[in-house]
């Protein structure tokens, strides 16, 4: 998944409403529920998403 930015997911207009931070959030989990091997999620440093750290403290738990 390439931009996986604080800007980008979700992006200001998905900030306005709540409707549209669940909306982005299914969305990103949907494309990180996909793949069938591998993930590749590309992001500007230091700016990446606020689910990027929910994502990876998720993976710690299994």
């Amino acid at each position: 998944m390439y931009g996986v930015n604080a800007t980008d997911i979700p992006s200001e207009r998905d900030s306005r409403t709540p409707a549209g931070i669940r909306e982005a959030r299914r969305l990103f989990y949907v494309g990180v529920t996909r793949p069938k091997r591998y993930l590749s999620l590309i992001y500007q440093e230091h700016h990446h998403s606020p689910w990027l750290l929910e994502l990876y403290r998720r993976s710690q738990l299994d």
